[in-house]
């Protein structure tokens, strides 16, 4: 692979244990490579399961899953990376690894905007596809929390009215109830009104909770609105030649 691919993902980044209860899921078209990789990550103990194109893994996908998804680029039917986008914008839990026999700058920087940790080219060795599939379990690990909050934050948030979203919205920017029933032109009363039902379904009893929760719908909206943000979150890719 080029060194200017390298300089895309440097091979940085933490190395979890193995874990029994990971989940790995493969997406490669090659029968042989499909097999070898399985077998390499079963012995280890993993959770796997292989799919020989797009739509056989997304007929089973779902957004609640978690651990890391290793799918290659040039798949028959969909591509690769249209499956990445896809789950992007989805906000599924997985944690790619792209591998691909034609690895080039464009489709790096493609895939990376879609939360790819990692981006391989055929033919790699087996301890550099190991490491790359431990590098996104642990990043998978460290985003779990927060998307285990934002989850539970947009189910809550999908509770309010359209009114008392535009209340929530003026509270989260420092607003006065006086100031933003002037906004909305309703009264102050009624304000204080949609504010405590407000407290009430995103299950928050104080101003600092919510706050707390519009941050974390804020952010979300942020990352999935610019993705170049959220790519330099995962910068673990390498030379597959170079070990």
């Amino acid at each position: 692979m080029s060194s200017d691919l390298s300089l895309l993902f440097p091979g940085k980044g933490p190395v979890v244990s193995n874990d029994q209860n990971t989940n790995v899921f493969i997406v490669e078209d090659d029968k042989d490579l499909r097999a070898s990789l399985l077998f390499q990550l079963d012995a280890e103990g993993y959770r796997c399961i292989g799919f020989d194109s797009a739509e056989a893994f997304l007929a089973t996908w779902h957004q609640e899953d978690e651990g890391c998804l290793v799918i290659d680029v040039n798949l028959p039917g969909a591509s690769g990376l249209s499956v990445l986008e896809r789950l992007s914008r989805s906000g599924s839990r997985l944690v790619p690894v792209v591998i691909t026999g034609r690895g080039d700058v464009v489709t790096a920087v493609r895939a990376m905007r879609a939360g790819a940790a990692d981006f391989i080219e055929k033919p790699f060795a087996p301890g550099i596809f190991r490491k790359s599939v431990l590098r996104a379990l642990a990043t998978a690990e460290q985003r779990l929390p927060l998307q285990r909050d934002t989850a539970a934050a947009f189910a809550k948030y999908a509770t309010l009215s359209e009114r008392e979203r535009e209340v929530f919205q003026g509270l989260i920017e420092g607003k006065q109830g006086k100031q933003i029933a002037i906004d909305l032109g309703i009264s102050p009363r009624t304000i204080e009104i949609h504010r405590a039902r407000i407290m009430t379904k995103l299950e928050v009893s104080t101003l600092s909770e919510l706050l707390r929760l519009g941050l974390i719908l804020e952010m979300n909206q942020r990352l999935r609105s610019a993705p170049t943000e959220w790519a330099r979150f995962f910068p673990h890719m390498h030379d597959s030649r170079s070990i």
